[in-house]
């Protein structure tokens, strides 16, 4: 064979030329035929089967994938991820749910897999029994998976967590399992008991981690107890990713003010990370006046969305805030000629100035009408006018016209027309 014997010919050309050939060979009965008459040894590498299941007969793909998990195989392949959607792809995956699994992991993937193409209260049916009988380490495999999954089956789920059975979840001696269940009983009838295992993780270190992850990650998670506050930014300032940490901390019913002092010391090495920082910063309002510095420095961030949550962070504090008005008006007129995400800048930067000036944003409201080109701009610009504009010495009456004149939409026009009228003559 070519390059028989060789590194290359086995790990680099061989698939690839079984793939092109796969290719070349779809949509027709010679590829079939190939195929069944053991063209490879009657077992397709993962490139071909990706084309035969993408470009041409899905039947003998789906064949294999099926004569794959019944022989041993433990993870659904990559290759999945196409997701085609047609009955067959749905028909396999019920094959795969159903029957009995070499090793829990395949039940996570095909778990994984199924989500998006079967209602997920299939997916239960098939593994509850499993639930019950397997290990303790199945039992943290099957459960992680599938409370991941109870925004799509949130009755069936109600099922499976009865009051029997409650208890014996969040006793189980694995943490997955535990997080899991309290999760579950929190986002569905916010049982107290819920955030008492939750708080018992976040004071052990080596389930911290795990804690955040299912206090801030999955969906439909009610707010949670301030008191989890602490244990919450110790885990953040522990883990190198602090996504989940900041996620859980947003949906605090409150973050008090050491909370506050603590999270403004923490160092972030990510955009994601400043810009779920600055959310939380912005719900605190005038309290956040710690981290004022910081998010001054911040408005000369590269990063569109970095900039403009800080921006938002800087409106949440108020009057406090003026020093920033010089950089938020530059900001503000260089987002007039920005192009792509940039031009939320002009926006992001107004709506900044009239949290932190009230009145005296008149005169940069006067500006918008006139020279702005964005309609979020001159619909905020007119809110501005209509609020301070007849209580103050400010000539508003051209900008009224000029917008009424040209302004972004039909709308836009007719509000400053009426605006016009009502203080203009």
């Amino acid at each position: 064979m070519l390059f028989e014997g060789s590194r290359l010919g086995t790990t680099v050309v061989r698939p690839v030329v079984v793939g092109l050939i796969a290719v070349a060979l779809s949509g027709s009965v010679i590829g079939g035929v190939w195929y069944r008459a053991g063209g490879w040894g009657g077992s397709l590498p993962n490139s071909a089967l990706v084309a035969l299941a993408k470009y041409a007969d899905s039947e003998l793909a789906f064949d294999e994938y099926r004569r794959r998990y019944t022989s041993g195989h433990s993870r659904l392949p990559a290759f999945l991820s196409p997701k085609p959607r047609e009955s067959r792809f749905t028909a396999l995956c019920l094959h795969v749910a159903m029957s009995p699994p070499t090793s829990p992991s395949m039940y996570v993937s095909a778990i994984e897999s199924l989500v998006d193409d079967i209602t997920a209260e299939v997916v239960v049916e098939a593994f509850g029994r499993e639930i019950e009988r397997g290990s303790s380490q199945d039992r943290a495999y099957l459960l992680g998976a599938l409370f991941k999954l109870h925004s799509h089956s949130s009755q069936r789920w109600r099922d499976i967590l009865t009051l029997e059975r409650r208890d014996d979840f969040l006793q189980d001696p694995m943490p997955e399992i535990r997080l899991g269940a309290a999760h579950m009983l929190w986002a569905f009838g916010q049982d107290p008991r819920a955030m008492v295992v939750f708080g018992q993780s976040l004071a052990v270190q080596s389930e911290r981690q795990s804690a955040v992850y299912w206090l801030g990650n999955p969906a439909r998670l009610h707010a949670i107890d301030t008191r989890l506050g602490p244990g919450i930014l110790t885990a953040i300032q522990e883990s190198r990713d602090k996504l989940d940490g900041l996620r859980a901390l947003r949906r605090l019913t409150y973050v008090d003010d050491g909370t506050l002092q603590r999270l403004v010391d923490v160092e972030w090495e990510r955009s994601q990370e400043l810009v779920l920082y600055h959310r939380i910063l912005a719900d605190a309002g005038p309290r956040a006046e710690p981290a004022l510095a910081g998010l001054l420095t911040q408005l000369q961030n590269d990063d569109l969305e970095v900039r403009h949550s800080a921006m938002q962070a800087l409106g949440g504090l108020g009057t406090i805030a003026t020093a920033a008005i010089p950089e938020l008006v530059r900001n503000f007129r260089e987002g007039r000629f920005a192009v792509g995400d940039a031009v939320y800048g002009e926006i992001a930067a107004f709506e900044a100035i009239v949290s932190i000036a009230g009145r005296d944003a008149l005169v940069f409201a006067v500006e918008a009408l006139e020279e702005s080109q964005s309609a979020l701009v001159q619909g905020r610009a007119l809110e501005v006018v209509a609020l301070y504009a007849a209580t103050l010495e400010q000539d508003v009456c051209h900008a009224l016209q000029a917008v009424a004149d040209r302004g972004a939409t039909e709308d836009i026009r007719e509000e400053a027309m009426a605006l016009y009228g009502r203080l203009c003559r």
